[in-house]
């Protein structure tokens, strides 16, 4: 990513630094202009002279090193003052993206596949019904079991009178999950849970979103495979 803007001066990111405590000026003196620009990624700087809504406040240039890390990337910046800054990021090819509904369970967001879900409804508390001491819901005709994400991952459920569902499809037969509310579409990069998780039944991986949160991507035929039959 480049702009043509002023440049990053290092001679300010040092004097930056040393007011906020960041280094020492004797360990200032000794730094490069390359390692003098390096200094933006620390957490807690920023040249910014005012806080506002997107500066200022020393959350920045560090939550996104952090990120790219994660993501077993790197990122370096050269620059020249007043011609511009250019920062150079490296990924790994073999990273999977994919499209992910996210929804929150209580206080936890998860991310769910866009290819799993079918389509996402509104259900008022009224409309379940029993089958088999079974709760389904009767869509357009069609009977399909309802499932709270809460009850499988051992939480306490929801007594809201209407709550939000997302339909999959078991491939046998779908299923509704219930959850507490759906935010919003994104495209992610799937991380492995590594081996120490890896036998964890139920998640896909993992994925780190822009504010640096860590959210679990749910695997639905391991979660709910064998739940829906029956009916």
């Amino acid at each position: 990513m480049r702009d043509d803007g002023r440049g990053i001066d290092p001679e300010k990111v040092k004097r930056k630094a040393i007011e906020k405590g960041l280094i020492s000026p004797e360990q200032a003196a000794e730094l490069s202009d390359e390692e003098a620009i390096n200094l933006i990624f620390l957490p807690g700087f920023s040249t910014a002279e005012k806080v506002t809504d997107v500066s200022g406040r020393g959350v920045g240039m560090d939550v996104v090193q952090d990120v790219i890390k994660a993501l077993n990337g790197s990122i370096s910046v050269k620059t020249e003052v007043g011609k511009g800054t250019t920062f150079i990021l490296k990924l790994p090819i073999s990273m999977a993206i994919i499209q992910a509904l996210l929804i929150k369970v209580m206080d936890e967001i998860y991310a769910v596949p866009i290819n799993n879900i079918l389509e996402t409804i509104e259900v008022k508390r009224s409309d379940l019904k029993s089958i088999g001491g079974r709760e389904v819901i009767v869509l357009r005709g069609e009977i399909i079991p309802i499932v709270s994400l809460h009850e499988l991952f051992g939480l306490p459920d929801s007594e809201s009178e209407e709550f939000p569902a997302i339909i999959v499809d078991l491939g046998a037969q779908k299923l509704a999950i219930k959850v507490d509310e759906l935010l919003h579409k994104k495209d992610i990069v799937i991380k492995s849970l590594g081996k120490a998780l890896s036998s964890v039944k139920g998640f896909a991986g993992a994925t780190i979103l822009g504010d640096g949160s860590v959210i679990l991507i749910i695997d639905i035929n391991s979660l709910l495979g064998g739940i829906g039959g029956g009916l």
